[in-house]
């Protein structure tokens, strides 16, 4: 590891508190967003097409090959 790297390290041992202090602030910054259901939903149905669009590419291209 280069010297620069100390942050890096600083997120690896990082202890219970400081990721507890992370999803607080994460969670904190979920609910000024207050997203409502209906982007929820969307969010889901996006991701939903995403997949079933890579998996149906994934097999269209392993039946072309030998």
């Amino acid at each position: 590891m280069q010297a620069d790297g100390g942050s890096a390290m600083l997120v690896i041992m990082s202890d219970e508190s400081d990721a507890k202090t992370y999803e607080e602030r994460a969670w904190q910054y979920f609910l000024q967003l207050q997203p409502s259901i209906t982007d929820v939903n969307a969010a889901a149905e996006l991701a939903f097409r995403a997949v079933d669009a890579f998996d149906r590419g994934l097999k269209r291209r392993r039946g072309q090959e030998p």
